[in-house]
């Protein structure tokens, strides 16, 4: 029968051969899955800083113009770079001219104005990035991630958030029935849902109190205020030309 797989076969079966494999633990299977559900969870809300840091960093070093994407807060990172970055070359040269070194350099090629330019970005650089990672939270859920961005708490928190966003929308809309005007809560949140959570929360306490007076949740006033918005970013020309064009446009209209 060594030699006769048939007869083997015959007399033992083919499950001599092969057999099942044990059984994987279903209860392991799902916490494997939570655990890498959780992890996903952090690392996509560290991706969404980390790009809003590169931004940041790189408007900041590249002095970008608001039509280029610049802002205040990239303005005044520079500013605050450009002052840690001078203290550090007084103290170096400080330190060269104790030591003696002073004399070498100046013998050193001078520099253009490009490539003077070009050795400032690069020494901004590894600063602008240090005073950035610093910036924990820029607002409107770009923060560093914690354990409160893990799946597991934000499913907690899910049942909450809807029975509480469920009983102000009861609470808002029974108001607008009863001919109710509108109180300072809902000024602020309707605001917020008409301009979105990232400009609301990177707006200072007048920028924000200008916005609900406004009115902004009423769609025309919404709308001039997005043009206005627009307009801001462009450059000083452009804006110039703009404002001019609008000058013209009332003159016909009386």
């Amino acid at each position: 029968m060594r030699y006769d797989q048939e007869a083997y076969m015959r007399k033992y079966g083919s499950g001599v051969i092969w057999s099942f494999a044990p059984k994987t633990d279903a209860t392991l299977i799902v916490i494997v899955l939570f655990g890498l559900m959780n992890l996903f969870s952090w690392y996509a809300q560290k991706n969404k800083w980390d790009n809003v840091a590169n931004r940041l960093v790189k408007a900041a070093a590249e002095e970008w113009s608001p039509s280029q994407g610049g802002s205040p807060e990239s303005k005044a990172l520079r500013e605050h770079a450009l002052e840690i970055l001078a203290e550090r070359e007084e103290k170096s040269s400080e330190s060269e001219q104790s030591n003696g070194t002073a004399a070498k350099k100046s013998k050193a090629k001078k520099l253009s104005g490009k490539e003077k330019k070009k050795q400032e970005t690069e020494a901004l650089l590894p600063i602008l990035r240090e005073l950035v990672d610093e910036m924990h939270d820029f607002g409107g859920g770009f923060h560093k991630p914690t354990w409160r961005d893990l799946m597991v708490v934000n499913l907690a928190k899910f049942p909450i958030k809807v029975a509480v966003g469920t009983a102000w929308e009861i609470k808002y809309y029974a108001r607008r029935f009863s001919g109710k005007e509108l109180n300072d809560e809902e000024k602020e949140v309707l605001t917020e849902r008409a301009v979105g959570p990232v400009a609301w929360d990177i707006a200072s306490e007048e920028s924000r109190d200008a916005m609900i007076k406004r009115e902004l949740w009423i769609r025309d006033n919404l709308l001039e205020w997005k043009e206005e918005e627009e307009i801001k970013n462009l450059s000083s020309s452009e804006q110039k030309a703009i404002r001019k064009a609008q000058k013209a446009e009332k003159k016909k209209k009386v």
